[in-house]
């Protein structure tokens, strides 16, 4: 059965990113331990594919090593955790993941880093040595010979800087990175256009990086970007779940089920697509825009592309 299951264990956090898409639940309803082995042992009875394992910070928790052996033991084919790497500077922590016994299991971790230096990243996390703290669990991590996904998001502070970070990724020995444009929520009020990028704005640094990136032994995927705005480049869009059912599960809320037609590209959270996109050659493959950049900058960026 091609389905992902994606558990959010809680809102606690040890950055405060200012684009967090749940900035105003930060610190709270954390799911037990319980509840969270009760939700593994659910998806593993649906026989899904793909878990995920999605915070606030999952690592931060003390049960993080009881959750994660959990899922291990239950051989769900692929579980991968979302965190910001942090906790991963410390060795001992790395050392406790790599013990785990994993057989078969594809135990993956997605890290971000959002800038080339301590400057830009951290006053994006507003967290004092979160970018050294992270480089440095990065790093750790492929000592230890475990896998992960860089990824970076990117927004008015850090777009310029885009090439450099590909650069510093590939230099730490990364060997796949999602680029993802910037998600809107109504969290942001009074903030968003101060981060949001039109994309006409990134578009000459997202080229120029992808070009860069021709013989660097580093795989680049494209996150939550319409097609008509990264055209050449529309074998690199990745990673925006194309799976018939997703299952979601926060710990504030039941279990949520997306059913999403076979052929379709969709994320969890709001995107739309135009009237104009009807016309348009990849309308069944294009994810849409998010609702919240129409709201800020209309419609006018996007043509459909028609040969």
């Amino acid at each position: 059965m091609n389905e992902m299951y994606s558990i959010r264990l809680g809102y606690t956090c040890n950055n405060n990113c200012v684009m967090c898409y749940f900035s105003n639940k930060l610190g709270t309803h954390d799911m037990s331990t319980e509840d969270a082995k009760g939700m593994i042992s659910r998806a593993k009875e649906r026989g899904i594919h793909k878990l995920l394992l999605t915070g606030g910070e999952p690592t931060i928790r003390s049960d993080f090593f009881h959750i994660l052996s959990y899922a291990v033991k239950l051989q769900i084919p692929e579980i991968e955790v979302q965190t910001n790497g942090r906790m991963f500077y410390y060795e001992g922590f790395v050392k406790r993941v790599a013990q785990i016994e994993k057989n078969d299991v594809i135990l993956r971790f997605l890290i971000p880093i959002y800038g080339p230096s301590e400057r830009i990243h951290d006053s994006i996390t507003r967290s004092m040595y979160s970018f050294r703290q992270t480089v440095q669990g990065i790093g750790n991590l492929l000592k230890y010979n475990q896998t992960l996904t860089g990824k970076t998001v990117i927004m008015k502070p850090n777009y310029k800087y885009l090439p450099e970070t590909v650069k510093l990724l590939e230099d730490l020995g990364v060997a796949s990175l999602n680029i993802s444009s910037m998600c809107i929520s109504d969290d942001l009020d009074g903030n968003k256009k101060n981060l949001l990028p039109r994309f006409r704005e990134v578009m000459p640094y997202l080229f120029k990086t992808l070009r860069l990136s021709v013989g660097m032994n580093l795989k680049l995927s494209l996150i939550s970007f319409p097609l008509c705005v990264i055209r050449g480049y529309e074998n690199l869009v990745g990673g925006e779940i194309p799976y018939k059912t997703i299952l979601g599960v926060d710990p504030d809320k039941k279990i949520i089920e997306l059913n999403v037609p076979e052929g379709e590209r969709q994320d969890f959270t709001s995107k739309t697509k135009m009237e104009k996109c009807k016309k348009c050659l990849f309308f069944s493959k294009c994810g849409g825009v998010w609702n919240g950049y129409i709201k800020i900058y209309g419609e006018g960026e996007f043509l459909p592309i028609k040969n």
